[in-house]
């Protein structure tokens, strides 16, 4: 087992996903090229459900802030838009209480796109750098595989990245 059968799992993986996650990349150049320089606020830059508490009927809590940036706030509101992020994927109600909470904002969609591309494609190459990684456990490894072949579902849809 190992990084030998890491590769051959890899191997078939990018026979499968490879020139979907080629596109992923020429998109997200294509995007930055084309991206205005929106207002920069603090951002969480991982604000996906996952790291949200919510304590009953009282306040959400926001948990995780490791690496928070100054960005465009789609930065932040991509995990709102998009539905393809975590285990716990935003819905109609939940995005409809977000957009309640955070006040009017018609995001810029050209962004958006930008920064959720921008997300699958780091996302991508750190599942790719651990699985690859010699100190990877088999259990580690099968994890990334599998957010990453997730991701590769995502983007290999017609539709994306609409």
């Amino acid at each position: 087992a190992g990084p030998a059968a890491a590769s051959e799992a890899l191997g078939a993986f990018w026979h499968r996903y490879g020139a979907a996650l080629h596109r992923l990349s020429e998109t997200v150049d294509d995007l930055a090229s084309r991206v205005t320089r929106g207002e920069h606020v603090v951002c969480h830059a991982d604000i996906h459900p996952g790291n949200l508490i919510a304590d009953g009927d009282g306040p959400l809590h926001v948990v995780d802030w490791d690496a928070p940036i100054l960005a465009p706030r789609e930065r932040d509101l991509m995990f709102v838009h998009s539905r393809d992020f975590g285990d716990h994927p935003i819905n109609a109600h939940r995005a409809e209480l977000f957009r309640r909470g955070y006040g009017p904002l018609e995001p810029d969609q050209t962004l958006l796109r930008y920064f959720r591309c921008e997300r699958h494609l780091d996302d991508a190459a750190a599942f790719l750098q651990s699985i690859l990684s010699s100190e990877a456990s088999e259990e580690s490894r099968a994890n990334d595989l599998y957010w990453l072949t997730r991701i590769a579902e995502t983007v290999a849809d017609p539709g994306y990245p609409a």
